[in-house]
Formats: C-alpha cells, sequence, structure tokens
C-alpha cells in the first residue's frame, strides 16, 4: 500500500513539471534573442541596433489601444537620436499589407517588424497583451515592461524614459521630423 502512495506521488510530481511553462524575462534580465520578420521582406534581428537603447512595441492593426498611441510612439522616436535610441514596432498581425497600409497611412518612421502571436519570441518574452512595450538598456536589459496605451510623448514618459535607458533627447526636434 505505501509503495502505490509513493508510486502516485511520483507520477503526480512528474505530470506536473512536464506541464511547466518557462518564465518570461522579467526587469532586470538580459533581453532574449529576438528574430523578426521586416515589412520589405527578409528576416532581422535586434543585433542591428547594437549600442542602442530600444523600445520595443508589441502592436496589431485591430487592437483600438495601440492604433491610438502610435502618433505618440512617433514623436518618441523623434525626440530621440537615432544613434541612442531605437523605437521598434512589432505586429503581431498575419496581413503584412494590412501592416504596411497602416504604417504608410499613420505616417510612422520608426522600424516596423512583424512577427506571429504564436511565435517563440512574444512567447519568451511574455507578451500576452496589447500593447506591450518593453524598455531594453543599451546593454541588453530590461529596464521596464509596460502593457496598456501610453501617451509616450508626455513630458513625464520621456523623462522617465531618459532615466531608465540612460538617455538624451535631441536639444530640438528635427526640421523634417526624421528620427
Amino acid at each position: 500500500m505505501r509503495r502505490g502512495r509513493w508510486l502516485a506521488v511520483i507520477v503526480a510530481v512528474a505530470l506536473a513539471a512536464c506541464g511547466e511553462t518557462p518564465r518570461a524575462p522579467g526587469v532586470g534580465a538580459p533581453l532574449p534573442p529576438v528574430s523578426v520578420v521586416r515589412l520589405e521582406g527578409g528576416s532581422g534581428t535586434l543585433q542591428e541596433y547594437a549600442g542602442r537603447a530600444l523600445i520595443l512595441n508589441f502592436w496589431a492593426t485591430w487592437c483600438p489601444p495601440c492604433r491610438a498611441e502610435m502618433p505618440s510612439l512617433q514623436r518618441l522616436a523623434d525626440a530621440f537620436p537615432e544613434g541612442d535610441l531605437a523605437v521598434i514596432g512589432v505586429s503581431v498581425d498575419d496581413d503584412l499589407n494590412l501592416v504596411r497600409e497602416f504604417v504608410l497611412q499613420h505616417r510612422i518612421r520608426f522600424p516596423v517588424a512583424t512577427q506571429s502571436p504564436a511565435s517563440p519570441a512574444v512567447g519568451q518574452l511574455g507578451v500576452t497583451a496589447f500593447p506591450t512595450t518593453i524598455l531594453v538598456t543599451r546593454e541588453r536589459r530590461i529596464a521596464a515592461i509596460i502593457t496598456g496605451e501610453r501617451d509616450w510623448s508626455s513630458e513625464d514618459t520621456m523623462a522617465r524614459i531618459e532615466s531608465l535607458l540612460q538617455v538624451k533627447r535631441r536639444a530640438t526636434a528635427p526640421r523634417d521630423g526624421r528620427g
């Protein structure tokens, strides 16, 4: 009888361990490798942005809060020198043409790439709601994970980004609106 109980306990523990999913990295953790599909075609990685702090915004065209915050993300991208901070939109839409139309229609100039909501990177980063924005230091450490719509161009938000990511805004906004 005792052997049967122990066997039941061992089987229960083994089954529980099988269903365990890895935890998403938290604040202070290194950013796992992320690959994306570029809107213009081909795949890329975040290595292209080495030496720059990153703001990764996971969004979708069907998400009203995502759509609402896009203009303020563009103003944020324009406020910082390209060599210091890269704002990157990562759409989880399945239809690349829909994403391209949205980017053109809303005059989004920061880089936009796509990933499937089921992609390993989305799961690895713990993105379960949209928009989710991940602030990453130059050293590729996660400085903040923010879920929900924000006004990214507000003074308070920009000051927080400067502090967390150790980046400085431009002295003046560029005349042509490009970063």
